[in-house]
């Protein structure tokens, strides 16, 4: 799953939770006023989500360059013992074996340690999604006199209604940043 699927799913259920936390849908009585905001619009507006993305890239190409090399060592050793299988001696054999153990268990640590920095990160995100979104939420339909505020997709037809999903970037950015995980 890419990290922006992730986060488009984690995003709609942090709002659609956000109806629930905050009581559900709002009465639309008299002078109600309703907005839309878009997932995708949030996603590419929000500095904190933007960096969480690139911090995952980041994360995910250094450890690339780290395994391409490691398995590229592998290989070596790999190839070395196949192509002199008749010609080595049983102690070289050992010692070429061994060294691809290790060579293997660095690359599997590499790529669970990278497993573990981008699982962190994307709970950090959920977890902002799930805590910080619906209050940032509340926050900008409360300052704009909103009583309802629907996904943008989910809409079969809207005329002039206004979309606050730059607010609500703009105030889940506002918010304190999500703990910090592996390094």
């Amino acid at each position: 799953m890419t990290i922006h699927r992730f986060l488009t799913v984690i995003l709609s259920l942090a709002l659609c939770s956000a109806f629930f936390h905050f009581g559900a849908a709002p009465s639309f009585g008299e002078g109600g006023q309703t907005a839309t905001i878009s997932i995708e619009k949030i996603y590419g507006t929000s500095s904190r989500l933007k960096a969480a993305v690139e911090e995952v890239n980041k994360l995910r190409m250094e450890s690339a360059g780290k395994m391409s090399t490691m398995a590229a060592a592998a290989k070596m050793i790999q190839d070395r013992l196949e192509k002199e299988a008749g010609t080595l001696k049983p102690e070289e054999k050992t010692k070429l074996e061994e060294d691809l153990e290790v060579k293997r268990a660095e690359f599997e640590n590499e790529e669970q340690d990278l497993r573990v920095k981008i699982g962190f990160k994307q709970k950090s995100v959920e977890n902002v999604l799930k805590t910080q979104l619906p209050e940032a939420v509340d926050k900008i339909a409360k300052e704009k006199g909103i009583t309802m505020v629907f996904w943008e997709r989910s809409l079969a037809y809207s005329r002039g209604l206004p979309d606050i999903s730059a607010d609500v970037a703009q105030e889940l950015d506002k918010m304190p940043a999500p703990e910090k995980g592996p390094q």
